[in-house]
Formats: structure tokens, sequence, C-alpha cells
């Protein structure tokens, strides 16, 4: 009856999640989808230069809808990624240390992320 109240992974509650960490793992895990858009907008240039991708784009509005917002979502995370890389050059090269709110810089782009969308 007592392993019953324990909880499955007690560390989960013990330690709280650091904004900061949250930002480092979000700027590595922006950087792995920027490298896989990229490779997909490689690959939708190299289609058009044929003439049945142009037919696929007119009897697939869903397609076309699709691409729009790999669009959006490339320009909202290579924003993210620049101010976040920003904000690592600022703190390596103590640029602006006496401006001691910096380190707020994070709800800044967050901000700015969810304004995009």
């Amino acid at each position: 009856m007592f392993y019953l109240n324990k909880p499955l992974s007690p560390y989960l509650t013990i330690y709280k999640i650091q904004f900061f960490s949250l930002i480092s793992i979000l700027h590595r895990v922006t950087s792995i989808f920027l490298v896989f858009l990229v490779i997909y907008f490689f690959i939708i240039y190299e289609f058009l230069f044929n003439i049945n991708f142009y037919k696929f784009l007119i009897f697939c509005k869903l397609f076309y809808v699709l691409l729009n917002f790999f669009l959006h979502f490339f320009f909202t995370i290579i924003s993210f990624h620049f101010l976040n890389g920003l904000k690592i050059i600022f703190w390596n090269y103590n640029i602006f240390s006496s401006f001691k709110y910096l380190e707020y810089f994070n709800f800044f782009i967050f901000f700015f992320i969810v304004y995009l969308f």
C-alpha cells in the first residue's frame, strides 16, 4: 500500500525545469528543424522545373496550404534561432554586460515568436 502513494518519477516532482535550460534545448531543436526544412525547400526547388509539379500544385490546394504553413514555420523558427544566437554572442563576449536585464531577453524572444503566430 505504501508503494501506491509514491510517484513514478520522483525527480519530476522535485526539480522544476529552468527557463534558460528550456531555451537552450529549444535552440538545439530548432537547429535540427532548420536543417530538415532547408532540405525540404531544396527538394521543392528541384521539383519546380518539372511540368508535372505545376499540375500537382493546381490540383492539390492542400499542398499549397502546407507549403505556406512550412514557410511561416520556417521563418518563425529561424527568427527564434537568430535572436537566441545573438543573445549567446552577447553573453560570450560580455557585450551589454552592464545591462542587468539581458537575462530577460529570452522572454522577449518568446513573446516575439508568439507575436509571429
